[in-house]
C-alpha cells in the first residue's frame, strides 16, 4: 500500500513539474492583460492567477527583494497545499473550527507585536481586525489542513 502511494505521488509530482514549467512559459510570453484566470483545479479546489500575484505582493510588501520567476514557486508551493488538502479531505482528516480560531489570535497578536499595534496593522491592511481575520480564516484552514496531513 506505502509502495502504491510512493508512486502515486511520483506520479503527481511529475504532472506538477509539467504544469508548472507551462504555466511559468506561458506567462512569460502573455503580452495581453488578463484580470483573473484559473490556473490550476486540484480536486475541488482551484488556484487562480490572481492568488498567486496576492501572495507575490506580500512577499515584496514584507520587503524581500525576488523576481518574478519567484511566481513559479508561490504556484509550486499552492499546488503542494491544494494536493494535500485534498488527499487530506480523502481521508477525512479533520481541523476543529476553535485550533483555527486560536491559531489565527496568534498570527494576528504576531504581526501586532511585528507591526507596532493594532491600529497600524488596520491602517497597513486598510481594514479592521475582524475583516482581516475573516480573509485569512479560509487561508489558515487550509494551512492547517495541509500540515496535519503531511
Amino acid at each position: 500500500m506505502m509502495l502504491l502511494k510512493t508512486k502515486h505521488l511520483k506520479f503527481i509530482k511529475i504532472h506538477i513539474l509539467f504544469i508548472l514549467l507551462f504555466a511559468c512559459f506561458a506567462a512569460n510570453g502573455q503580452k495581453t492583460k488578463v484580470i483573473d484566470k484559473v490556473i490550476a483545479i486540484i480536486g475541488n479546489d482551484i488556484v487562480l492567477y490572481s492568488d498567486i500575484e496576492k501572495q507575490y505582493l506580500q512577499f515584496v510588501a514584507q520587503g524581500y527583494e525576488i523576481d518574478t520567476s519567484f511566481k513559479c514557486q508561490i504556484f509550486e508551493d499552492f499546488i503542494f497545499e491544494k494536493l494535500l488538502i485534498h488527499h487530506a479531505t480523502l481521508d477525512s482528516v479533520m481541523v476543529e473550527d476553535t485550533e483555527v480560531e486560536d491559531a489565527m489570535d496568534r498570527r494576528i497578536n504576531m504581526l501586532i507585536e511585528q507591526i507596532g499595534s493594532q491600529q497600524k496593522l488596520e491602517e497597513f491592511y486598510g481594514k479592521s481586525t475582524l475583516e482581516i481575520k475573516d480573509e485569512m480564516r479560509e487561508l489558515m484552514k487550509d494551512q492547517m489542513l495541509a500540515q496535519r496531513m503531511q
